[in-house]
């Protein structure tokens, strides 16, 4: 199974970014993707850990939550999900 991972071109942050953000947002157009903490426990990302003042966002310099799946984990999880969709049918 092969799988396409992309790294994001900007990341915007904090309380308040979507609505200080909404010309970036026209700009991406379909191409933007936009995440809570939440969605990323959906995912069933792991939370690793916060980057202290990493990011920067309408409000300055703001901390950056950081998540990630492993290929395994990511490819596992790809293989449950294709099994429980045989069984259902």
């Amino acid at each position: 199974m092969s799988s396409n991972f992309v790294m994001p071109k900007q990341i915007i942050s904090g309380a308040g970014a979507l609505n200080d953000a909404k010309d970036v947002f026209k700009k991406a157009g379909k191409k933007a993707l936009i995440v809570s903490g939440k969605v990323m426990e959906k995912c069933h990302m792991t939370y690793e850990g916060t980057l202290r003042q990493g990011g920067r966002n309408n409000q300055g310099i703001a901390d950056l939550a950081v998540y990630s799946i492993l290929r395994e984990e990511y490819e596992a999880l790809q293989n449950m999900k294709q099994e429980k969709r045989l069984e259902e049918q």
